[in-house]
């Protein structure tokens, strides 16, 4: 199985493993594999293509007798047209049936190209999972309710189903005796959770609270918040819940307010910036991340300019930007004064210069202080300036922004205290003082003499 796109979609491929291990299959290699799973991503036009090219490689060199499946929202957005454009796909499973992939393949034994796509009968329990790492991500719902001009998800992911309280309980619970040191919630809009749900007690602050105060993982983190749902009730929820990473991901888009309603976005980009220098004021080190789009139609030089400042005014800790893609089915593709994809990519290198001053900017205040990291990995050999493991800190959230350098060669999985000593834009360097929960456990015999800390350290 090949996972594609975003960590909702890792979350499906993780299922559907749990499943096929259940049902008496084991992982193999590509030659060997009798069933070749590709979990697409279909979002933008990039992604699409990324994971067309995937099946088209995997379609290209199975051998006689192996079955390609294509899985994920590709496949929920083209359907069984997926399969007459890449040769050689055997079966179509859409983002919303992935829990019925041991059926699909026994299927095969009867239907020649079987698929499941549509409207699963109830979103499905992602646990148990086949998880691999100190961090899981933990999918609280699936669907979206809102209709930004430019997003194809809502089309082929529907609306927003919640998860109930009580099943999320029991996975993080199962994920932390599974050894899961931090649990990343999820959601296309993580803002709403609830808001389908019956009864009261069922919205996100509700959820963060019961967290608190149940069995589970020792950081837990927010992705993906719709910014109207930047609340002064969810900021005292972060910053006072100890088990809370003061981290948040708001993906804001734009700032300008006419761009922002040819998105039909929230117009109150300015109010953000308000709201990240009150979360900082409540937490000197709150992180926020975000998600900007330059080049959408329409986007005029003074609305470039609106957001350059913002973004200098907010100081994101992590931002990540993309250039606008027309999406077939999407109101956005019909808006006239498309921008010239050159003047779209001079904007976007423009943009992460400015965003680089400011990553290195909030990086740089952070050294001489002490952080938690959660170690990841320990290094194949000490680097050049001496660090033998990484990680991260509870403002870096896993596989997007930067790492933590440590200078011990640590066990995966250990969260331990570290005394930052030097910064680069995306990543920190640490020399660690301990451990919070426990003695250390080195993955080599001991720490190296005198490893050198330089204050601009080269990879």
């Amino acid at each position: 199985m090949v996972n594609y796109g975003c960590p909702k979609n890792l979350v499906d491929g993780e299922g559907m493993a749990a499943r096929l291990l259940d049902a008496g299959l084991a992982p193999a290699g590509p030659d060997d594999a009798d069933y070749l799973i590709v979990n697409t991503c279909g979002f933008i036009g990039p992604a699409e293509e990324e994971s067309t090219d995937a099946l088209a490689e995997v379609a290209g060199t199975k051998r006689e007798g192996q079955r390609l499946i294509a899985a994920g929202c590709l496949s929920e957005r083209r359907g069984t047209a997926l399969a007459g454009a890449v040769p050689g796909i055997d079966g179509v499973l859409g983002t919303r049936r992935w829990a019925e992939i041991g059926d699909l393949i026994d299927s095969f034994a009867t239907i020649p190209r079987p698929a499941r796509l549509g409207v699963a009968p109830a979103l499905a329990d992602p646990a148990p999972r086949l998880i691999g790492g100190p961090s899981a991500y933990v999918k609280i719902a699936d669907g979206c309710n809102k209709n930004c001009s430019f997003c194809t998800i809502p089309s082929f992911k529907g609306r927003q189903i919640s998860r109930p309280v009580g099943d999320l309980l029991d996975e993080l619970e199962a994920l932390a005796a599974g050894g899961v040191r931090e649990a990343v919630l999820v959601a296309q809009e993580l803002g709403s959770y609830g808001l389908d749900l019956p009864g009261a007690g069922a919205g996100l602050v509700d959820l963060l609270g019961s967290i608190q105060d149940s069995p589970g993982p020792d950081w837990i983190r927010l992705m993906y918040l719709y910014p109207s749902m930047l609340t002064d009730e969810l900021l005292d929820a972060i910053a006072g819940l100890p088990r809370l990473c003061n981290y948040i991901d708001v993906p804001v888009q734009h700032s300008s307010a006419g761009v922002l309603r040819a998105m039909r976005r929230p117009a109150g980009a300015a109010g953000i910036a308000g709201r990240i220098r009150d979360a900082r004021r409540r937490h000197p080190d709150f992180a926020f991340r975000t998600t900007i789009i330059v080049g959408f139609p329409g986007e005029t030089e003074a609305d470039f300019a609106d957001l350059c400042r913002f973004v200098e005014e907010a100081a994101f800790d992590h931002l990540g930007a993309f250039t606008y893609s027309p999406e077939d089915g999407t109101p956005a593709v019909t808006l006239p004064d498309q921008i010239d994809p050159a003047l779209q990519d001079e904007r976007y290198a423009q943009l992460m210069e400015i965003q680089q001053r400011i990553a290195r900017r909030r990086r740089e205040v952070r050294v001489d202080t002490e952080i938690d990291v959660l170690v990841e990995e320990t290094l194949p050999g000490p680097t050049l300036d001496g660090y033998q493991a990484a990680g991260r800190s509870r403002g870096e959230a896993p596989e997007i922004d930067g790492r933590v350098l440590l200078d011990l060669p640590l066990a995966a999985g250990q969260i331990v205290r570290a005394r930052v000593t030097a910064a680069q834009p995306y990543d920190l360097f640490a020399a660690v003082t301990g451990s919070p929960d426990g003695p250390l456990a080195l993955a080599a015999a001991a720490k190296p003499e005198e490893p050198a800390k330089p204050a601009e350290p080269d990879l």
